[in-house]
């Protein structure tokens, strides 16, 4: 179960180095979506990015599989209404792991805000993290199947001394 934490988190501007890169967003696609949690599976559902651009910002967060890693409500609508919160684990878990650590040491951006994004293209799926847009990726993991119904979307990781708060881009 998500458990639902209350915590001041003070909004700011979009660093200069994410600006640029973040302000083209992709285009909406319609798909059908299977229910993973009973339900008709068969039910087609839409997720669009104008669905998740309702999502600016507020104080609300989830627990994730990992202790140090939270997430928005825009996180989570786009989990319950893509099927994927094991987009969320999967991100969750490289938190705690060697490439992260080497990632941190050889640019200390990656301490603060990285970068996700999730490409599928023909049921394949590629999911990246790097510090900015135009930098190489540090992580990156070949997905064979998925029937995620967005073909990109782009998730960051927040981090402060505590937390790693994942969230949209129109909730930074």
């Amino acid at each position: 179960m998500v458990t639902d934490l209350r915590k001041d988190y003070s909004e700011g501007e979009l660093p200069a180095f994410l600006h640029a890169n973040l302000g083209s967003p992709c285009l909406d696609v319609t798909t059908e979506k299977r229910q993973l949690n009973g339900g008709n599976m068969n039910e087609k559902r839409t997720i669009t990015h104008s669905d998740l651009s309702q999502f600016t910002g507020d104080s609300i967060r989830y627990r994730s599989v990992h202790p140090r890693v939270i997430y928005t409500p825009g996180i989570r609508y786009l989990a319950e209404n893509a099927g994927a919160y094991w987009l969320i684990n999967t991100i969750a878990s490289y938190y705690s792991s060697p490439e992260m650590r080497k990632a941190v040491e050889e640019d200390i951006r990656v301490a603060e805000v990285q970068i996700w994004r999730m490409c599928v293209v023909d049921e394949s799926g590629i999911l990246t993290a790097r510090a900015d847009l135009g930098d190489p990726s540090f992580i990156r993991e070949d997905i064979a199947y998925t029937d995620f119904p967005l073909h990109q979307i782009d998730i960051l990781g927040v981090s402060d001394a505590v937390h790693t708060t994942l969230m949209l881009p129109s909730e930074y």
